[in-house]
């Protein structure tokens, strides 16, 4: 959880990833970053390693998914290109997708417990925007 609430930029997905550990997940998932969720969830199968030389360059430019953040459309292009149907509900599949990778890690029932307890205070904290999401989902139908 605390990957969640601390990243920043993320640039380690694009680092080396022991192909079993990756398998286990969700990947990219079709929402706003989805990932740093990957991630979050990556961690939950092992320690991460950093390398003290720098061996990346982020480079800004107007197909990441990092230059505009607010344009629906341009987020879509990146995290579900294709798609044409309603592109909402980012953060109601952040925190199924979250609970999912909890509860299906090799970490202990009391871990899983205790970090349940943890998403369930984050999705209290994104009360509004799940609110909204389901509004607009619902009106979106109509």
């Amino acid at each position: 959880m605390r990957l969640l609430t601390t990243i920043g930029l993320c640039n380690a997905h694009l680092g080396l990833i022991r192909r079993a550990a990756a398998a286990q997940t969700r990947l990219i998932a079709a929402e706003r970053a989805s990932d740093v969720h990957f991630l979050a969830e990556l961690a939950l199968y092992g320690k991460f390693h950093l390398i003290p030389e720098s061996l990346f360059f982020r480079r800004y430019h107007e197909q990441s998914s990092s230059w505009n953040r607010s344009d629906d459309s341009h987020q879509r292009k990146y995290y579900a290109p294709g798609t044409k149907s309603h592109y909402g509900g980012h953060t109601w599949r952040k925190f199924a997708g979250l609970a999912r990778a909890i509860w299906h890690a090799p970490i202990s029932f009391a871990e899983k417990t205790r970090l349940s307890a943890k998403l369930s205070r984050m999705a209290a904290w994104d009360r509004q925007d799940l609110g909204r999401e389901l509004i607009s989902a619902f009106q979106s139908r109509k």
